[in-house]
């Protein structure tokens, strides 16, 4: 193990939990997501796994999921991995709340952002603006050109035809915003 490795902490995020989760649906028909790996004081991981829940035949199925780096968390999480594997042969497929509990009793911190950063304020339509025409490789000056405080700007200019549409709707989806709600950008 590096000293990377050995410094970091056990660490898991609940997606169903966090701010972004209504704006920043799962994939693949996943009901929910807990990820969790080694984490660093100062960012990044040196491990992570996901588990995922589904519906299979009518009936709740847990999927592990991890990457070659985070092959460390068998050794890591051994006491969390054994865990979940006597409750999935003893009990049944534990729901999201219970591995959180399972996590947590194996000294696991819980990272989940339940509040938009800076305050839990909403981003302004502007604010949307700015970071959606940034998704468009736009450079900060012709934002501000183009946008001035965002009371006259005209999104057809940018957001026109079908493709560009669809881009601020996935840049706002990013945002954590729903692009309906954009209606004071004319």
């Amino acid at each position: 193990m590096t000293d990377a490795e050995d410094r970091g902490y056990l660490g898991f995020v609940t997606h169903s939990r966090s701010y972004y989760s209504k704006t920043s649906p799962l994939h693949d028909n996943a009901i929910d997501e807990i990820m969790f790996g080694v984490y660093h004081d100062e960012g990044g991981t040196s491990g992570e796994a996901a588990i995922r829940w589904y519906t299979l035949g009518g009936k709740l199925a847990l999927r592990l999921e991890m990457f070659d780096d985070g092959m460390l968390l068998l050794d890591r999480a051994s006491v969390f991995m054994e865990s979940l594997r006597a409750f999935c042969v003893k009990e049944r497929t534990p729901t999201c709340s219970e591995v959180e509990s399972i996590l947590l009793i194996s000294g696991f911190k819980d990272n989940t952002a339940t509040a938009r950063p800076g305050g839990g304020q909403p981003m302004t339509a502007y604010d949307a603006l700015r970071w959606a025409i940034v998704m468009l490789d736009e450079d900060e000056k012709t934002i501000h050109e183009e946008c001035g405080d965002g009371s006259d700007y005209d999104r057809s200019k940018h957001f026109g035809d079908e493709k560009d549409r669809g881009r601020l709707r996935d840049s706002c989806r990013l945002a954590g915003l729903d692009h309906n709600d954009l209606t004071e950008i004319k």
